[in-house]
């Protein structure tokens, strides 16, 4: 089924350091993304928020698009080493029916509503950074098939209205953070032209 993706494949033979998903704690991740990256603990959360929802979208877009189907989430099992995010899978198993855009929707939040909520974050920046990764996703996956998947996804709460067109370029109403982290700047779709003083 993964076969072939190259992109953050989902662990399909996930070991004992994977945790289901839905009862995940964001919080010991953040942390440890916060001590790589030598930042504030609200850099690290919005790091593993980014990088959870990222990978995430390997699982819950690339199948819809490409056969239809919809992976059923409750097999999803995510680790953390040292706030760097893995997903995996302990059983390929499909959700009944065929593939919607709803559906589709509806399992993201399921995965990403509790990580918001307890990753100490403004709403606006941590779906911010779910909608920025989103919006990349068909260019990471050069698959032109995605596009009406994202634009519906983008197109709906609690992603509605985070990115915005400027400058003939799409570029986030909010910051992602990583500016504050050692070494870093603002991102190419930053809402900031420049890192804040």
């Amino acid at each position: 089924m993964f076969e072939g993706v190259s992109v953050w494949p989902p662990d399909l033979a996930p070991g004992p350091e994977f945790a289901p998903v839905r009862s995940w704690d964001v919080v010991p991740a953040a942390a440890g993304a916060a001590r790589r990256m030598r930042a504030p603990a609200r850099v690290g959360a919005s790091a593993v928020v980014m990088g959870l929802a990222a990978r995430l979208w390997t699982v819950l877009l690339l199948p819809p698009a490409r056969w239809g189907r919809l992976i059923e989430i409750d097999h999803l099992v995510v680790a953390d080493d040292d706030g760097s995010v893995r997903l995996g899978l302990t059983e390929l198993a499909w959700a009944p029916g065929e593939a919607t855009h709803a559906g589709v929707r509806a399992s993201m939040l399921a995965v990403l509503e509790p990580v918001v909520a307890d990753s100490g974050l403004a709403a606006g920046l941590a779906w911010g950074n779910v909608a920025a990764s989103l919006h990349a996703v068909p260019r990471i996956y050069g698959e032109a098939r995605l596009v009406p998947w994202v634009r519906e996804l983008l197109g709906a709460e609690p992603l509605a209205g985070r990115l915005e067109v400027r400058d003939q370029r799409v570029r986030r109403r909010s910051c992602c953070l990583f500016y504050l982290a050692e070494g870093g700047g603002v991102c190419g779709d930053c809402c900031f032209d420049v890192a804040p003083a």
